[in-house]
């Protein structure tokens, strides 16, 4: 069969389009493979980046758990009896140690580092051991009536020196308060929170949270203009915020109702501002018996009743018994009626840590009687333990 020169052209022709076509779809696949391959790059240098800055942040954890435990560690006791360097140390090993575990360690750790970590972890505090921490802070606060900041900025009217604290931690003491729904101490330490918050260069906690907080209890103290300020400095920020949104109505409701009810009492005068802010201290079943104050006043050292004859209070020797002829007593003499004295050095310091050593093991929270069961039972206003 002959075939015309022109069929044979348009099927060569054809062929080659075929051909062509084939090789420029391989062509697109390769080059798309080529990007992908470029953006894998990409994806492996930012994991690398990222992966250097966890270890460097690792690093920086373990070298900052290594110099606090060094020094720590050089006298545990002077250390742990500063109430602020307990309750960080406690939750450094709770609600942090979450933290660096999910961000840092988990996802990224081998089994057999975990197993290491994991055998260590029956040592660690846990949430309830945080609050108690918080809560004897907030109690120590009280009674030694000490000021927030200057807590917060490590002095403990300069008997002992503690760490300065982050807008985050002092967050965190602010948000025990609230949970124990304590809004005295919860506008103290979110006030703190709020003012170190500003202070910061990087910042360790998150100012709508500090405002959630601090404009909650600022109403529940009965500022509720304060509160309403400050809720709108929080919707500045998370404008599409519900709850706030919420709040502002609510607080905007009860100053209505305040300024009707003054109208209604015929106070014509101007509405408490700001500068008026009220934060008073609670008084729980625990703070009203008459013996509180007295309590408190001896827990700072103070004169809580005249001594008579103060002029014959003294210090001296005392062989009460032949065993203390080589080594007497040393006898201070505090009150004459009823006789009350203290004596000093009765016990040598290695006697002294042989008892801590044989009683440590053996450490229980300490308890109260409850008046009404006469069952012990351990109270938040007694967290020592014996």
């Amino acid at each position: 069969m002959m075939i015309s020169f022109g069929g044979i052209l348009l099927i060569s022709l054809a062929l080659f389009a075929a051909v062509q076509c084939e090789k420029f779809t391989a062509l697109k696949d390769l080059e798309n493979i080529l990007h992908a391959e470029h953006g894998i790059a990409h994806d492996l240098k930012d994991y690398i980046k990222n992966e250097e800055v966890r270890l460097l942040e690792l690093k920086r954890l373990a070298e900052d758990f290594e110099v606090h435990s060094a020094e720590a560690l050089e006298n545990p006791e002077h250390h742990l009896g500063n109430p602020v360097n307990a309750f960080l140390l406690i939750k450094r090993f709770t609600t942090d140690w979450e933290d660096i575990l999910g961000k840092l360690i988990i996802n990224n750790a081998t089994e057999g580092f975990l197993n290491r970590v994991n055998e260590k972890a029956e040592y660690f505090p846990d949430s309830e051991d945080l609050s108690g921490a918080a809560q004897a802070l907030l109690r120590l606060q009280d009674t030694y009536r000490l000021d927030t900041t200057e807590i917060a900025t490590g002095d403990l009217q300069g008997v002992k020196k503690s760490p300065v604290m982050t807008s985050e931690q002092c967050f965190e003491l602010g948000r025990h308060a609230y949970n124990q729904g304590d809004y005295y101490h919860t506008v103290l330490w979110m006030q703190e929170a709020l003012q170190r918050w500003e202070q910061e260069d990087q910042k360790t906690a998150t100012k709508a949270d500090i405002l959630d907080y601090l404009s909650f209890a600022a109403s529940m103290q009965g500022n509720p203009r304060r509160a309403l300020n400050l809720t709108l400095e929080w919707l500045q920020l998370e404008p599409n915020h519900v709850r706030a949104q919420n709040n502002k109505k609510y607080f905007q409701q009860m100053i209505a109702e305040e300024e009707e009810e003054r109208r209604r009492k015929g106070d014509e005068g101007p509405f408490p501002q700001d500068s008026e802010f009220k934060n008073n201290p609670p008084h729980d079943e625990f703070r009203s018996y008459k013996e509180f104050p007295i309590y408190e006043a001896l827990c700072r050292g103070e004169e809580t009743h005249d001594i008579p004859d103060k002029k014959r209070l003294l210090c001296r020797y005392k062989r009460h018994h032949p065993i203390f002829y080589l080594r007497p007593l040393h006898e201070e003499v505090m009150y004459l009626d009823p006789f009350i004295a203290v004596y000093h050095d009765l016990i040598t310091d290695a006697e002294i840590a042989k008892v801590k050593e044989l009683a440590t093991p053996r450490l229980n929270r300490a308890t109260v009687q409850n008046s009404q069961t006469g069952q012990l039972e351990t109270a938040n206003y007694r967290i020592s333990k014996r």
